[in-house]
């Protein structure tokens, strides 16, 4: 007599040969056609402008030290009293990385983190999950600072999505991605955009040019 746990372990003995065989097919995305009032500016102009459509708050700087520079100011500016929290260990070696906290802390009003890349067209900032840059810390404090290459901004989320699919066809897809467009709102109390709703209530990006992330 065969026990379920022999039976289980058939099934999935038989599941598993042929997931193994199953290739994925190609992802070939076409863009849509739509009227861009911003056709024939650079991408980073496109994405500013955008970016700040959508309540962003755009900072420009050029290294990552200079970005922390930038960022410092704006929170002494803001008056804001908070541990500021991040993923991202190369931050802490960097000048005024001693006000830094390495990792997760849900007391912390403010996050740094680093998006893979950013859409032109829409203003948004593309992250991917991972050691440096767990989900958590995108959603849990109130402002967001996110550190973006200029050279990193793609056309279109039609481009975004092939670069997506380049990473599925090497089997290196994240374990998630955010798309963020602006900060967190919501209008369904009583049809009032209310900002920090599910998320940091300000996002500010700060542009990096000149450095290539990989």
């Amino acid at each position: 007599m065969m026990t379920n746990s022999s039976s289980r372990e058939r099934i999935l003995s038989k599941v598993n040969k042929v997931s193994s065989q199953v290739q994925p097919a190609p992802l070939n995305i076409e863009p849509l056609p739509c009227e861009d009032h911003l056709a024939g500016l650079d991408n980073q102009t496109r994405f500013t402008t955008n970016a700040q459509a959508a309540a962003s708050e755009v900072l420009f700087a050029r290294s990552k030290s200079d970005a922390l520079r930038k960022i410092f100011t704006f929170i002494d500016n803001e008056d804001i009293d908070s541990t500021i929290t991040t993923g991202i260990q190369s931050l802490l070696i960097e000048p005024l990385g001693e006000r830094i906290v390495f990792g997760i802390n849900e007391n912390a009003k403010i996050s740094i983190s680093e998006a893979s890349f950013g859409i032109a067209e829409t203003g948004s900032a593309v992250l991917f999950s991972g050691q440096e840059t767990p989900t958590s810390i995108n959603f849990l404090p109130d402002y967001q600072f996110l550190l973006l290459s200029s050279a990193n901004i793609l056309n279109s989320v039609a481009d975004a999505f092939s670069e997506i699919s380049k990473l599925s066809e090497g089997h290196q897809l994240p374990r998630a991605m955010n798309i963020i467009s602006g900060p967190s709102r919501t209008a369904d109390i009583e049809q009032t955009l209310q900002l920090g709703a599910h998320g940091p209530k300000r996002l500010i990006i700060v542009l990096i040019d000149n450095e290539k992330h990989k």
